[in-house]
């Protein structure tokens, strides 16, 4: 399962387009540097995520599931959408400091209420959907039905239409 370092790089991940809108925000400010370094910033989270879900697919043991239901799981876009535009209606210091703070919480928020499986850049970039699956477990001495997130870069219509998946966290599995 993932450490809190690949969670931390997850998470950045997920709220790293705001280093866009910092991007935007300085380089009409004239801050060309801090621009840049937004801009260089972004680009490693994104390769980083990128390696991190590559490495697990490698990596983690492969595990047969069955799918009971399945049902689309993207419902934080808009909280993140609000939050990546944030950063460019700062007109003052003070209110500067107060996106960073909404950021930080927002950030914290996603850390800590595994609310991190939401990835604009893993979907833009590398195209995965995300989705709430109910898996049935029948081993054992009765059924159980357990519900995660699963990240696969198919448009699934049919519960049968995955088999294999790695574990990547308590609540996510990612189709390889």
């Amino acid at each position: 399962m993932i450490s809190n370092l690949l969670r931390f790089v997850l998470v950045s991940a997920t709220i790293s387009p705001i280093l866009i809108a910092l991007a935007i925000q300085n380089f009409l400010a004239g801050h060309i540097i801090v621009s840049i370094i937004c801009l260089l910033a972004f680009i490693g989270t994104a390769l980083a995520t990128n390696a991190i879900i590559e490495t697990s697919k490698r990596e983690l043991e492969k595990i047969p599931i069955h799918i009971k239901s399945v049902a689309p799981a993207d419902q934080e876009v808009t909280v993140f959408l609000f939050a990546y535009i944030l950063p460019l209606v700062s007109t003052t210091a003070a209110f500067s400091w107060l996106i960073y703070f909404s950021v930080f919480l927002l950030y914290w928020a996603a850390f800590t209420t595994n609310t991190y499986h939401f990835n604009p850049v893993v979907s833009l970039l590398w195209r995965y959907h995300y989705y709430s699956v109910t898996i049935e477990d029948t081993s054992g001495e009765g059924k159980y039905a357990y519900t995660y997130v699963l990240m696969t870069k198919k448009d699934i219509y049919q519960c049968k239409d995955i088999h294999d998946v790695v574990q990547v966290s308590e609540y996510m599995l990612l189709e390889v």
